[in-house]
């Protein structure tokens, strides 16, 4: 059973939990309204993509836990920041990885459908679905910017409406009657397949 680092930080929206395994961020929460609350979303997060895994907390957490921290709080609040600079713990299996590297490719203000990031990394909606429902990295690894095939957001670990605000904040109109994006923030499965073959080339995120 891997052990796990953890450390809760304030930031201005709330409480950001992170589990790191040595330097490498294992997991984390978004912003939530209370230390309770985002050590239990971290748990839950970390079982999903991992299994079971030994959460040890740290009172004293250094620099590091505090620029993640920081830096989820920037990317809730829809901010044009790089989080490339974050080490991610290698998910587990080469699915999730380029999934994962996949949803990283789409840029702040542009969604894809699961359909069509299916095409761009070769596997099912069904798998793709599988593997943003444990992604770790939330934020850090935008999945909230992967929309049903009618527009509509679909599902988020943390519910639809957070979900939709996330994304109004990255500069992507939704009707709020209808819960549809508009489909000009769509990035065409091309376009991602294009920087899908980038970032495998460029190694990103150290996987």
């Amino acid at each position: 059973m891997p052990t796990a680092e953890v450390c809760v930080e304030q930031v201005s929206e709330g409480f950001v939990a992170l589990a790191f395994r040595g330097s490498r961020l294992m997991c984390n929460t978004i912003p939530l309204e209370s230390e309770r609350s985002a050590l239990r979303h971290l748990r839950i997060a970390c079982e999903r993509a991992w299994g079971r895994v030994k959460l040890k907390r740290n009172p004293f957490c250094g620099p590091q836990a505090e620029t993640v921290a920081s830096l989820v709080n920037r990317l809730y609040l829809g901010d044009a920041v790089d989080a490339g600079d974050v080490q991610l713990e290698t998910p587990k299996s080469e699915s999730m990885r380029r999934v994962l590297l996949a949803v990283s490719a789409i840029p702040r203000g542009r969604v894809t459908t699961y359909g069509a990031l299916a095409k761009a990394v070769g596997l099912s909606p069904r798998v793709v679905g599988s593997n943003l429902g444990r992604n770790p990295f939330p934020l850090l690894v935008p999945c909230h910017r992967v929309v049903r095939s009618d527009l509509t957001v679909g599902g988020y670990s943390y519910g639809r409406l957070v979900k939709a605000y996330i994304l109004m904040r990255e500069g992507v109109e939704i009707d709020l009657e209808t819960g549809k994006v508009d489909r000009r923030a769509l990035l065409p499965a091309w376009v991602l397949r294009g920087r899908l073959q980038v970032a495998l080339q460029g190694v990103e995120a150290g996987w």
